[in-house]
């Protein structure tokens, strides 16, 4: 079996989204540390209404990191921010379709759409 990769989280604004990059696998352990990692219930910094995930460096999540990205993006849908993401590969892409994870996440092609998406929130 393959050593886990330890998740890094980075973050920043980018155009009045909160932009939070992650590299390593999301697993059990790392979706807590991701959880963890704001207070997400909160909203996001800098009065942010978009939170976009990028997953360009992800290269393995999990059952349990599955339920902790549903449990992070469904923080936001009661009004708080929209959540997104860029960076999957084809295989996570059709699993968050099959899990349902897109009623609260949407799937932009790029970082680029996802900036430049003006999504409505509230």
């Amino acid at each position: 079996m393959d050593k886990q990769v330890e998740l890094q989280i980075q973050a920043k604004l980018n155009k009045g989204v909160y932009l939070v990059q992650l590299t390593g696998d999301i697993t059990k352990k790392s979706g807590k540390q991701l959880l963890d990692w704001h207070h997400w219930e909160a909203g996001l910094p800098g009065q942010s209404k978009r939170l976009v995930l990028d997953f360009g460096r992800v290269n393995y999540i999990n059952s349990a990191g599955i339920g902790d990205l549903i449990r992070l993006v469904r923080m936001g849908k009661d009004g708080l921010y929209q959540s997104g993401c860029f960076g999957l590969n084809y295989h996570y892409e059709k699993l968050f379709h099959m899990v349902g994870l897109t009623r609260w996440l949407t799937i932009y092609p790029s970082e680029w759409a996802a900036l430049d998406t003006e999504t409505e929130v509230g």
